[in-house]
């Protein structure tokens, strides 16, 4: 059997089901997240970044985010995290980044 070449494997058209602006992280399904690359509208394909070293990723300081650890996306919260109960694995932390105040940012790579 032949298969075709649809797209490059970092970016993919995936149906959101919320509103969605550039930046946002969406899950598919409960494996792996992307980031919006266009706006869109709930229940519209878009595309979504899926690999790749994504900067200022919103993360709580009161996890002690280092080089390695392992993320996990809070949709409820719109957040990293290291706890894995009902959330979506990101990906790697890459740089621990600013953390201040209660919401800091890190580094992670997805994909």
């Amino acid at each position: 059997m032949a298969y075709l070449y649809k797209q490059k494997d970092d970016i993919v058209d995936f149906t959101v089901t919320a509103d969605t602006l550039v930046g946002d992280i969406v899950p598919l399904g409960a494996s792996r997240v992307g980031m919006a690359t266009l706006d869109a509208l709930a229940g519209e394909k878009t595309s979504l970044r899926v690999a790749g070293v994504l900067a200022d990723v919103p993360a709580l300081t009161t996890e002690a985010f280092v080089e390695g650890s392992v993320v996990y996306w809070d949709d409820t919260a719109k957040v990293a995290t290291l706890v894995s109960t009902d959330n979506t694995p990101m990906g790697i932390c890459v740089e621990e980044g600013k953390l201040v105040d209660v919401v800091g940012t890190i580094r992670v790579l997805i994909g």
